[in-house]
């Protein structure tokens, strides 16, 4: 992501808000695609929100470029 035009870092956030908000409200929206965990894509982004829902709450996992190799964030939904 580029810092070239003002207010894009703000409309970065927007953007994992929007798709955080939108995992609450139906967290078996996006598929599956490893040990339970699930992954959204962000609107005008290339980024993913990887998260694990469970009855109590949801655990976001990692909010990373789409490009960065998968082991990244499959280490981390080992714990």
């Amino acid at each position: 992501m580029s810092a070239s035009r003002p207010g894009l870092g703000t409309e970065f956030l927007r953007c994992v808000d929007d798709c955080l908000s939108l995992i609450s409200r139906y967290p078996a929206l996006f598929p599956e695609v490893h040990r339970k965990s699930r992954m959204a894509l962000l609107r005008r982004f290339p980024y993913l929100v990887i998260y694990r829902p469970t009855p109590e709450f949801i655990s976001v996992i990692a909010v990373m470029h789409g490009s960065r190799h998968p082991r990244r964030w499959k280490n981390r939904s080992e714990t």
